[in-house]
């Protein structure tokens, strides 16, 4: 399943992610992971219809530029997107 990001690439303390489907409870955890698989940021977020996920994390700011993989886990499933942090 594709997720989209947007903007993409981010900068800043927000980023915009659209799902497919809607998580049964809205609840997400959100992990960010950098280009070596290490963990760099460990959230959460709430869906809203239609599967619209909003992060808004003011340690988005502390992320360094590059590429992150940005890792979705619902009750639904696990689910992953590319994006690049400037």
């Amino acid at each position: 399943m594709n997720i989209v990001a947007y903007p993409n690439p981010f900068k800043g303390n927000s980023i915009s992610l659209m799902l497919p489907i809607m998580p049964q409870d809205g609840k997400i955890d959100v992990t960010f992971f950098n280009n070596l698989g290490q963990e760099t940021l460990k959230t959460k977020a709430i869906a809203t219809y239609p599967a619209h996920v909003i992060i808004y994390e003011n340690k988005l700011f502390e992320l360094s530029a590059g590429i992150y993989f940005v890792q979705l886990k619902t009750k639904r499933g696990v689910y992953s997107v590319k994006v690049l942090k400037q």
